[in-house]
């Protein structure tokens, strides 16, 4: 019995002496993965900015700039050149003006999809997703099958 055990502790001995030589076993990176649900893309958070963006013109800034460069061009110069000239000025600077009204900010998302690649995503403020964040997508690459894990 106690030959056995003798025998026994010293196999144990040599298993973990050979353990200690031969180093960590082989790592093919599944372990530091993080988890993703099955027939799920997921990925981390790069970046949140805000951004604002012009609305699209729907004409009116602009027909009301060309009148009233026009107008505004006439008198002061006096001939129909100036009026031409400011015409064209108004209309450009009320399109503009227009566009800015309407704007709106918006959050621009940016994420590091675990598969590899970025892909940036639009949300009306606030989008609620902040830098390290982790997100999974159910299905489609869309902002709105966004969601926080």
């Amino acid at each position: 019995m106690k030959h056995a055990v003798r025998h026994l502790l010293a196999v144990a001995l040599a298993v973990v002496s050979l353990q200690a030589f031969a180093g960590p076993a082989a790592d093919d990176g599944a372990s530091m993965r993080p988890y993703c649900p099955k027939r799920m893309t997921c990925g981390h958070v790069q970046a949140v900015t805000a951004k604002e963006r012009l609305a699209k013109s729907s004409g009116v800034g602009t027909v009301g700039g060309a009148v009233l460069g026009g107008i505004l061009g006439k008198k002061m110069s006096g001939n129909s050149i100036g009026a031409i000239a400011g015409a064209a000025g108004g209309a450009a600077a009320g399109n503009y003006a227009e566009r800015k009204i309407k704007s709106q900010t918006v959050d621009v998302v940016t994420v590091r999809l675990d598969g590899g690649g970025t892909r940036t995503f639009e949300f009306a403020q606030p989008s609620g997703y902040q830098a390290g964040q982790r997100v999974q997508f159910n299905g489609p690459l869309e902002a709105s099958r966004m969601s926080h894990m």
